[in-house]
Protein backbone atom coordinates (compact mmCIF):
# COMPACT_ATOMS: atom_id res chain seq x y z
CA UNK A 1 0.00 0.00 0.00
CA UNK A 2 2.87 2.36 0.82
CA UNK A 3 4.52 1.67 -2.53
CA UNK A 4 1.28 2.41 -4.38
CA UNK A 5 0.83 5.66 -2.47
CA UNK A 6 4.37 6.82 -3.23
CA UNK A 7 4.08 5.79 -6.88
CA UNK A 8 0.81 7.68 -7.24
CA UNK A 9 2.30 10.79 -5.62
CA UNK A 10 5.31 10.67 -7.95
CA UNK A 11 3.06 10.25 -10.98
CA UNK A 12 0.93 13.23 -9.88
CA UNK A 13 4.08 15.37 -9.84
CA UNK A 14 5.16 14.05 -13.29
CA UNK A 15 8.27 12.44 -11.83
CA UNK A 16 7.39 9.09 -13.41
CA UNK A 17 6.11 10.36 -16.74
CA UNK A 18 8.14 8.93 -19.63
CA UNK A 19 6.90 11.59 -22.05
CA UNK A 20 8.06 14.40 -19.78
CA UNK A 21 11.37 12.63 -19.17
CA UNK A 22 12.00 12.08 -22.89
CA UNK A 23 11.24 15.72 -23.73
CA UNK A 24 13.48 16.91 -20.90
CA UNK A 25 16.27 14.58 -21.98
CA UNK A 26 16.15 15.78 -25.58
CA UNK A 27 16.07 19.44 -24.51
CA UNK A 28 19.08 18.87 -22.28
CA UNK A 29 21.02 17.13 -25.05
CA UNK A 30 20.22 19.93 -27.46
CA UNK A 31 21.74 22.47 -25.09
CA UNK A 32 24.67 20.61 -23.57
CA UNK A 33 25.73 17.84 -25.92
CA UNK A 34 24.25 18.07 -29.41
CA UNK A 35 23.83 14.84 -31.34
CA UNK A 36 21.65 13.37 -34.04
CA UNK A 37 18.02 12.38 -33.68
CA UNK A 38 19.02 8.78 -34.35
CA UNK A 39 21.57 8.71 -31.55
CA UNK A 40 19.21 10.38 -29.07
CA UNK A 41 16.50 7.88 -30.01
CA UNK A 42 18.91 5.00 -29.35
CA UNK A 43 19.84 6.46 -25.97
CA UNK A 44 16.20 6.86 -24.95
CA UNK A 45 15.39 3.36 -26.20
CA UNK A 46 18.19 1.95 -23.99
CA UNK A 47 16.58 3.74 -21.05
CA UNK A 48 13.32 1.90 -21.70
CA UNK A 49 11.32 4.76 -23.18
CA UNK A 50 8.57 3.73 -25.62
CA UNK A 51 8.81 4.59 -29.30
CA UNK A 52 5.78 6.90 -29.29
CA UNK A 53 7.31 9.00 -26.48
CA UNK A 54 10.65 9.09 -28.29
CA UNK A 55 9.06 10.25 -31.54
CA UNK A 56 7.12 12.99 -29.77
CA UNK A 57 10.20 14.21 -27.91
CA UNK A 58 12.31 14.33 -31.09
CA UNK A 59 9.78 16.24 -33.23
CA UNK A 60 11.26 19.70 -32.51
CA UNK A 61 14.82 18.60 -33.29
CA UNK A 62 16.30 20.13 -36.44
CA UNK A 63 19.20 17.92 -37.51
CA UNK A 64 20.96 20.65 -39.49
CA UNK A 65 20.89 23.09 -36.58
CA UNK A 66 22.05 20.37 -34.20
CA UNK A 67 25.00 19.47 -36.44
CA UNK A 68 25.99 23.11 -36.75
CA UNK A 69 25.72 23.55 -32.98
CA UNK A 70 27.89 20.49 -32.55
CA UNK A 71 30.60 22.05 -34.73
CA UNK A 72 30.38 25.40 -32.94
CA UNK A 73 30.83 23.75 -29.55
CA UNK A 74 34.09 22.09 -30.63
CA UNK A 75 35.41 24.67 -33.11
CA UNK A 76 38.57 25.38 -31.11
CA UNK A 77 39.58 21.76 -31.58
CA UNK A 78 40.16 22.34 -35.32
CA UNK A 79 41.97 25.71 -35.31
CA UNK A 80 45.35 24.15 -36.01
CA UNK A 81 44.06 22.41 -39.13
CA UNK A 82 43.43 24.04 -42.49
CA UNK A 83 41.34 23.37 -45.57
CA UNK A 84 40.42 19.80 -46.38
CA UNK A 85 42.02 18.40 -43.24
CA UNK A 86 39.82 20.64 -41.06
CA UNK A 87 36.71 19.61 -42.98
CA UNK A 88 37.56 15.93 -42.61
CA UNK A 89 38.04 16.33 -38.85
CA UNK A 90 34.68 18.08 -38.57
CA UNK A 91 32.96 15.39 -40.63
CA UNK A 92 34.49 12.65 -38.48
CA UNK A 93 33.30 14.38 -35.32
CA UNK A 94 29.76 14.76 -36.65
CA UNK A 95 29.79 11.13 -37.72
CA UNK A 96 30.70 10.14 -34.17
CA UNK A 97 27.64 12.09 -32.98
CA UNK A 98 25.38 10.07 -35.27
CA UNK A 99 24.77 12.55 -38.06
CA UNK A 100 24.37 11.32 -41.63
CA UNK A 101 26.99 12.26 -44.20
CA UNK A 102 24.58 14.58 -46.02
CA UNK A 103 23.64 16.51 -42.88
CA UNK A 104 27.29 16.62 -41.77
CA UNK A 105 28.52 17.86 -45.15
CA UNK A 106 25.93 20.63 -45.24
CA UNK A 107 26.75 21.69 -41.69
CA UNK A 108 30.49 21.81 -42.45
CA UNK A 109 29.85 23.83 -45.62
CA UNK A 110 27.63 26.27 -43.73
CA UNK A 111 30.16 26.60 -40.92
CA UNK A 112 33.06 27.19 -43.31
CA UNK A 113 31.07 29.75 -45.31
CA UNK A 114 30.23 31.64 -42.10
CA UNK A 115 33.81 31.46 -40.85
CA UNK A 116 35.29 32.86 -44.09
Amino acid sequence: AAIDAVTEKLMDKNYLDDQVYAASYVASRMKTSPRSRRLMAQELKRKGIRDNHIEAALKPVDERRMALACIHRKRRRWRRFEGQQRRMKMLAHLNSKGFSYDVSRRAVETYCAQAD
